[in-house]
């Protein structure tokens, strides 16, 4: 039996409880009743707060009481959640602590419940959450916020589509005219914080990231590094690129072209039109000539970042 002792507040059902269930209405008005109910956070991480009325939405067994019932459905489905949080996140959760991320994933749940039969959506407003958490000190905030970030971007990407890839034949019959853009499995983000050195930035092995609901996930295949109490992550705005390749992901930092490059080509572009795009910025830009995009271009296509238009897409299970 829960001590009732130990919690500070008695919630009441929401007074639309019919005490017969007779039509959809009704069927409707008790399930929504129960949700709002499981989802209310555990007073310490495990017990659900007393609720006045109860058995008239949920009556008690020979061996449990109504509140007893009830609470295992709120622990199995804050448990569940803390865990799929715990698994997608693993650097954030490094940095922040057990402790404190776990008090963080509450208040965001709170605030963003979960709305999908499945879990591969629950964590992405997580970032941005994070920077405006009055839980945490300023310092946490940004830092977090920025490590989130990348590991949101890990899990998108293992999910999307491919789209067929720029190849040199096409290239060399279609010209200028051809139409290309990045990848979806390739995302650029812009950061803040030199956070990326926690991640194998493009290495042999890479960076596994199995979405949680995947049986196959292990938290220490996304860790290359322990964080250090005393670590400091400077100031530091520039752009990553977070790929899957071959089953992995990869981090890789982009230099000033090729973030450009990237962002001239996320909607589909004639080739034409970004060879001129890139030349402007080139001509605007201190120190940039434009002999280097064709570098720049060709690795991409090398990396088979580059998609071409027009053909079938060869996957789905879009996560965004």
């Amino acid at each position: 039996m829960t001590d009732s002792s130990r919690l500070d507040r008695v919630y009441k059902l929401g007074g639309v409880m019919p005490f017969r269930i007779e039509t959809i209405d009704d069927l409707q008005a008790m399930q929504r009743e129960f949700f709002r109910l499981i989802r209310r956070p555990l007073e310490g991480g495990r017990h659900m707060r007393p609720v006045e009325g109860l058995e008239c939405l949920i009556t008690a067994s020979e061996t449990l009481s109504n509140h007893e019932r009830l609470e295992l459905y709120a622990q199995q489905y804050w448990w569940r959640l803390l865990r799929v949080m715990r698994t997608d996140f693993p650097k954030t959760r490094m940095f922040l602590s057990d402790e404190v991320f776990a008090d963080v994933v509450v208040e965001y749940l709170d605030m963003y419940p979960s709305k999908y039969p499945r879990l591969k959506r629950l964590g992405k407003e997580f970032a941005s959450f994070l920077a405006v958490c009055s839980t945490l000190t300023p310092y946490q905030r940004s830092v977090s916020e920025n490590i989130a970030r990348i590991e949101w971007a890990a899990l998108c990407v293992q999910q999307v589509c491919a789209l067929p890839p720029l190849t040199i034949q096409n290239l060399e019959l279609s010209g200028e005219a051809i139409k290309i853009q990045i990848q979806p499995f390739v995302a650029l983000i812009e950061l803040s914080r030199a956070v990326d050195g926690l991640f194998d930035a493009d290495s042999e092995e890479g960076l596994s990231c199995e979405l949680s609901n995947s049986e196959l996930f292990e938290v220490d295949n996304v860790v290359s590094r322990r964080i250090t109490r005393d670590e400091e992550f400077k100031l530091c705005d520039y752009a990553l690129a977070i790929c899957r390749q071959g089953g992995v992901i990869k981090v890789v930092r982009l230099n000033r072209m090729e973030a450009t490059l990237f962002r001239s080509a996320k909607e589909p572009l004639e080739l034409q039109s970004l060879i001129a795009q890139m030349i402007s910025w080139c001509d605007a830009a201190q120190g940039v000539e434009a002999d280097e995009f064709r570098d720049v271009f060709a690795s991409f296509a090398r990396r088979g970042w580059l998609a071409q238009m027009g053909g079938e897409k060869k996957c789905s299970n879009d996560i965004n």
